[in-house]
């Protein structure tokens, strides 16, 4: 993440190195866990093997968004790309979240804690949020003219990347927290977080939500239509799409409308979808 700051081909190279051991380690953890797994094991051993078994690909996906991040660092380094000095402070507000959710996560791994892999889920839930409300930062300043289109790219895919690097994070806290309770309802669990009055939510929400600018009233908020920048970035970003492969243009689309979605509408929908195309 540092490298976003400034830019250290050595550092580069330490985590592409690193990431290819993680593939390696991946596959050699898994392939000894099945081996394992034929044997007789106490029931201990067991819950780790599971433990290990669930969280591996995870620990290897985050591996992968590390390098999405490098090439988005050396991207905006070879480009001499510059973001505005309020996308900086936005995005260093989001990397210290991220940051505090990877230090916990393998802290509640290495330690076997439990109480620390329930601290992994509320703040996974902040950065959601704070994601969503950085990409409507820059939509704003795209309306603006403050920001280039190539610059939106790259922003995107950094949120991107960070967000999901999160998500892996969850995942690793909940496996073990579910190993813990010999299973339990992981959707329940999740929305429970969510949805109720979560101290920790709330204070996690509190504590990153409080170094952005919020609107001070509802009235400050404003529906703007998209304007002739906008609907170039979404082309030229379906057309950069058309070169990678797995592309069918018939499966390409862009959803909305004249008026606003509420949110509780749009996870509505999410998930109706999901549920829909049967994936979890």
């Amino acid at each position: 993440i540092g490298l976003l700051d400034k830019y250290d081909s050595s550092v580069v190279t330490k985590i592409e190195d690193a990431e290819n051991k993680g593939d390696r380690y991946e596959d050699r953890t898994g392939s000894y866990l099945m081996k394992l797994a034929s044997g007789a094991l106490s029931e201990d051993e067991s819950a780790e093997a599971a433990k290990i078994q669930r969280v591996i690909g995870d620990f290897e996906r985050i591996s992968d968004h590390a390098v999405n991040i490098v090439e988005s660092a050396e991207e905006i380094a070879d480009k001499k790309m510059e973001f505005s000095e309020d996308a900086r402070r936005e995005l260093s507000v989001l990397r210290d979240a991220i940051r505090e959710i990877l230090d916990i996560t393998e802290a509640a791994f290495l330690d076997n804690d439990i109480e620390k892999a329930r601290m992994v889920e509320p703040l996974e839930q902040v950065i959601d949020e704070l994601k969503e409300y950085l990409r409507d930062c820059h939509i704003r300043r795209l309306q603006r003219g403050e920001c280039t289109i190539e610059a939106g790219f790259v922003w995107s895919d950094l949120l991107t990347n960070l967000e999901r690097t999160s998500d892996h994070c969850s995942n690793i806290a909940v496996a073990m927290i579910e190993i813990n309770h010999g299973g339990f309802d992981t959707h329940k669990y999740l929305n429970s977080i969510k949805n109720s009055n979560n101290k920790e939510f709330n204070e996690r929400t509190e504590v990153h939500h409080g170094e952005l600018k919020e609107p001070k009233t509802a009235s400050s908020y404003r529906d703007v239509a998209l304007g002739q920048n906008i609907n170039k970035l979404l082309s030229d970003y379906k057309e950069s799409q058309r070169k990678k492969y797995g592309y069918i243009d018939d499966n390409w689309f862009i959803f909305g409308r004249v008026d606003v979605f509420h949110r509780t509408t749009i996870n509505r929908i999410k998930e109706q979808s999901i549920k829909l195309a049967g994936v979890k």
